[in-house]
């Protein structure tokens, strides 16, 4: 079970889009995909 906040979990994936909208589709996703990434932050992943 997932004890993040609902705007802890908000602000992740809004931080996500962002990333998408300045880096593209292809970066974001190997980034998203890399397990030492800014995305993956403990129980949390995109």
């Amino acid at each position: 079970m997932i004890s993040a906040s609902n705007e802890t979990l908000v602000a992740f994936v809004e931080q996500a889009v962002d990333y998408v909208h300045i880096h593209g589709k292809e970066k974001a996703l190997a980034e998203f995909n890399d397990p030492n990434g800014s995305f993956i932050q403990g129980e949390l992943n995109i």
